[in-house]
């Protein structure tokens, strides 16, 4: 597999010329990183979505970013602590929204051109309580097109561009998103860098986000910066 490389946009690219510029760089042997993005090309080397490199006394393995690989660092037993207090949180979210109303959400990984929610999305928006439309479970997040959206109906919009923190997502979602009148349902704005763009832990806080943003006052608040109801 060829190595990715890791390129900064500047800070004023909007969405259309990040996707412009990505386009137009050799396929998949890079990788962009958006607004605020916060990785140094000269600590990691990427060679495949959610996988590392590491390089330890000369030596050069690559590493799995699931929580599932427990054995990296010897530390399996700490590690197995953690997984099953995440897994306990996942749980308790689970049976807050038990029985409450799943609205149907559509995740929008990106606005322009919009792209939907791929991989792990659809399980967090379930998880959460939601129903999740026009969706890829599993594989890659795909282009959509505006008219396709509309007919999937969904009641609220979650907006999780890739690579941008709450404050970024919500200028995006103010220039792109807000004066097309044909969107339907609600809208929120998460902190799509923190809490769902990459595979990991704090996976279980983009849930626990989710969940207060489809079913106010059934879970606690999260902390402030996570998500922003913009309708």
């Amino acid at each position: 597999m060829p190595n990715l490389r890791f390129e900064r946009m500047h800070d004023d690219f909007a969405g259309a010329r990040v996707s412009q510029h990505a386009r137009e760089s050799a396929g998949l042997r890079r990788v962009v990183v958006g607004r605020r993005g916060r990785v140094r090309a000269d600590e990691v080397d990427v060679r495949a979505a959610g996988f590392v490199e590491r390089r330890a006394g000369g030596a050069r393995q690559t590493v799995s970013l699931s929580m599932r690989r427990r054995d990296v660092n010897g530390v399996g037993g700490r590690a197995d602590d953690v997984v099953a207090a995440l897994e306990r949180r996942l749980q308790a979210v689970r049976s807050a929204v038990a029985g409450l109303e799943r609205p149907r959400a559509f995740a929008l990984e990106w606005s322009d051109p919009p792209f939907n929610g791929g991989h792990w999305v659809p399980e967090m928006i379930e998880a959460a309580g939601g129903t999740p439309v026009l969706a890829n479970a599993g594989a890659s997040s795909v282009r959509v097109a505006w008219e396709d959206i509309v007919g999937a109906a969904p009641e609220v919009v979650v907006f999780m561009p890739c690579g941008y923190d709450l404050a970024a997502a919500v200028d995006e979602a103010r220039r792109t998103l807000l004066g097309r009148a044909e969107l339907p349902g609600g809208l929120v704005v998460v902190h799509a860098d923190a809490y769902f763009s990459r595979p990991g832990p704090r996976l279980v806080d983009g849930v626990e986000a989710l969940a207060a943003a489809l079913h106010a006052g059934a879970v606690p608040e999260p902390p402030d910066g996570a998500f922003m109801r913009l309708r």
